[in-house]
């Protein structure tokens, strides 16, 4: 009891109310939780000697500090926040279905940039987007994205897993 009032009379000499000292402390508490648990160097595993591994070698931000944004560096508030906040867009794909040799069908959708009567090229880049465990080429992270990617004239691949946005399961596997 002492304590608390003692605390409370330094607060009152610094001319500022009880409860903005608790508020900066609560804030000046999260910052040193987001320095100490959020910002690090990404942890990237790879298979010793492949191919994958000299791509990441060479890859200067993999190995850099990655300072998330301060209020939503949890994956699950990232998820959450931009599944409410981002844009939704239009993507219009072309499916193509590939059998597999245990039976099992996987779907890759296709899409082109625009072309506005200019031919177009073989060595634009191809953009490569894989979805989430039950998702697919539909869900708006992939749209989203694949979008952008198509403003910049390059062509966008969804992978669509088996039984994943509207593809047919043919195998028990």
């Amino acid at each position: 009891m002492f304590m608390i009032e003692r605390i409370s009379f330094h607060v009152a000499e610094l001319g500022i109310g009880f409860l903005t000292a608790v508020g900066l402390t609560l804030v000046g508490a999260f910052v040193v939780q987001y320095m100490l648990r959020a910002v690090e160097v990404p942890k990237v595993l790879v298979k010793s000697g492949s191919i994958t591994e000299s791509i990441v070698r060479v890859c200067e931000h993999l190995h850099e500090k990655y300072y998330p944004p301060l209020f939503f560096y949890s994956g699950h508030s990232q998820t959450i926040l931009s599944a409410v906040f981002r844009p939704k867009s239009k993507v219009d794909y072309q499916r193509e279905l590939f059998s597999l040799s245990d039976g099992g069908t996987v779907a890759l959708d296709w899409a082109f940039p625009p072309s506005d009567g200019a031919e177009t090229t073989t060595d634009s880049p191809i953009l490569v987007l894989l979805h989430g465990i039950t998702g697919g080429s539909s869900e708006s992270y992939i749209t989203s994205l694949g979008s952008e990617a198509l403003k910049l004239g390059w062509t966008v691949c969804a992978f669509n897993a088996r039984g994943c946005s509207d593809s047919v399961v043919t195998s028990r596997k």
